[in-house]
């Protein structure tokens, strides 16, 4: 009987200590709930108890409230998942929203037409799993594994910020506005860039003259020189433009457009017109 009753203390401890690990939102896989001794059986049971709740398949969140991207991906960044909020998303998060047409929550809020989007950066082998992939999170979600970059830059590539008492690892705001960069294809993510370079006043220097160094794009390269110079940002006069690579010749974007005169690039006719 005491051993019965012991078991039972153990097995309300574990699943008390599980719940108390889980912050509202966060979203698990197998692989973080094994490392804390829960098989994929006795994830089921607490799912038949009521304790957790299903996220599609393989996937698991605490009962207590609603799943979200956010919680997904602190949960995929707790077992090493080499997966972040990049480019508009992570500019979002960091409180660069007056100008990026974006909302506390760390998503596009349509103001260029388009709905709610959120903007994801990993490895070029990772893939998302099936629970995440097949999830309706509200805003759209987009995954990007071509990294801009020809080396490994992360020893200044990240950013911490909070989010319900945890932290999740972001691209920090000079990564960012190159990933943005990177993803420019017409007139209308060239203006979701430039109302975003807008409010990067306060970039650092060197950290983002070893990125840009780095950078294998020489569109988001060009980009983000020439709108950090647009709008006269400090930064961009401390920078050693003999270690960046620009590259040779003209880089046409989209049809429409005015080609930059000193970048060789193309931009919205609004900047050199406007």
């Amino acid at each position: 009987m005491r051993a019965h009753e012991g078991n039972i203390a153990t097995s309300m401890t574990r699943i008390s200590n599980l719940i108390a690990e889980l912050p509202q939102g966060a979203v698990v896989g197998n692989a973080w709930l094994e490392q804390r001794s829960v098989s994929r059986d006795l994830a089921k049971h607490y799912v038949r108890s009521g304790w957790l709740q299903r996220v599609g398949v393989g996937g698991y969140a605490a009962s207590r409230g609603k799943p979200t991207w956010q919680g997904a991906i602190w949960g995929l960044q707790q077992v090493k998942a080499p997966v972040w909020p990049g480019g508009i998303t992570a500019l979002a998060m960091q409180g660069y929203s007056q100008n990026v047409g974006f909302g506390a929550g760390g998503y596009g809020s349509g103001s260029f037409g388009r709905g709610p989007q959120v903007t994801l950066f990993s490895e070029p082998k990772f893939q998302l799993p099936a629970w995440f992939k097949r999830r309706d999170w509200g805003p759209e979600v987009s995954l990007h594994r071509a990294s801009p970059f020809v080396e490994d830059v992360s020893d200044v590539a990240w950013q911490m910020v909070d989010w319900q008492d945890q932290q999740l690892k972001v691209s920090c705001p000079e990564q960012a506005a190159i990933e943005l960069a990177s993803l420019v294809r017409d007139e209308h993510s060239f203006e979701q860039l430039q109302h975003a370079m807008e409010s990067l006043l306060t970039l650092r220097p060197k950290r983002m003259n070893r990125l840009l160094a780095a950078c294998r794009s020489v569109k988001a390269s060009r980009l983000v020189l020439l709108l950090g110079e647009y709008y006269k940002h400090p930064w961009t006069e401390r920078l050693d433009r003999d270690q960046l690579n620009l590259g040779s010749g003209k880089r046409q974007l989209w049809a429409g457009g005015a080609m930059h005169p000193q970048y060789g690039i193309t931009v919205s006719r609004s900047l050199l017109h406007g």
